[in-house]
């Protein structure tokens, strides 16, 4: 199967940076649950993993936390779940919930710290930022951030030799209900802006089903198909894409790695993967 595999790695083609190897450490006695994947991924990167005593289910593409108790996909916590870890701080963005939970988990004097969450490469720095002032780890996080500020120049470099103006459309694979089509606002979409490729239903908020005429009609040159089982020619033969240029062109991928649309300090080593592929299609 011809999928995107993101492979997260010290070293990226030309682009060899070296990781950031904490030299402190996060306040003593802190026991901390981090959910969402990209707080999760930047807290263990600015060296806080003997701290974290729990994570949510979109954490566990990283190794480092796969063995410790998992609290739930981050929009459906349970308070009894979070509490029964004992925790003195949860690290979240606004993607968690449901709110009600939240406000008991802080009202048994737990501290709950909502991190930044916009789908940017400012907003990546900020997480890291924030996450790095939580837990007393400024230095390292300043580091992660020279870190992640190379791989976005690099990304920026590979935006102007692109052969052409990339028109993607970018679907989730939702089984039995079909591919649904990512539209503004969405993480899929930072993920494009950052990668300078233009979404084909940017004028869509949120997901939305797609159907064959909307996709005709939009035309990609390029489809990426997040969360799908299916070998690619399974895909391109789905009635929705198949007239596409994406599908005569060849231009179809299956992208099966979580960390793409993390939001994390590994983001920009994700895209710089995607570009590469584009421009060696």
């Amino acid at each position: 199967m011809k999928a995107l595999r993101f492979i997260v790695a010290i070293c990226l083609g030309s682009l060899c940076v070296p990781q950031v190897i904490a030299q402190g450490s996060s306040v003593d006695g802190q026991r901390i649950i981090t959910v969402d994947g990209g707080v999760t991924e930047i807290a263990v990167e600015l060296g806080a993993t003997d701290r974290i005593v729990g994570v949510d289910s979109t954490s566990l593409f990283i190794p480092e936390v796969r063995s410790l108790p998992v609290v739930g996909y981050m929009r459906a916590l349970s308070s009894e779940g979070l509490l029964s870890l004992n925790p003195d701080i949860l690290i979240t963005t606004s993607d968690a919930g449901p709110p009600s939970v939240l406000s008991q988990v802080e009202r048994a004097k737990v501290r709950v710290e909502n991190v930044d969450n916009a789908y940017t490469f400012a907003g990546i720095q900020s997480k890291i930022a924030q996450i790095g002032r939580i837990l007393n780890l400024t230095d390292e996080a300043v580091l992660l951030e020279q870190k992640v500020a190379g791989e976005f120049s690099k990304i920026n470099e590979n935006i102007m030799v692109y052969p052409e103006h990339y028109k993607v459309m970018f679907v989730m694979d939702s089984g039995e209900r079909g591919f649904m089509v990512s539209g503004k606002g969405t993480r899929a979409a930072g993920i494009l802006d950052i990668a300078g490729l233009d979404n084909a239903f940017a004028d869509v908020s949120g997901y939305k089903a797609l159907t064959p005429e909307s996709a005709l009609l939009a035309n990609p040159d390029v489809i990426l198909v997040f969360h799908s089982k299916l070998s690619i020619d399974k895909i391109k033969a789905n009635p929705a894409i198949r007239l596409t240029d994406a599908v005569k062109h060849d231009r179809v991928f299956n992208v099966d790695s979580l960390n793409l649309l993390n939001f994390g300090s590994n983001t920009g080593q994700s895209v710089l993967a995607l570009q590469e592929w584009l421009l060696n299609k």
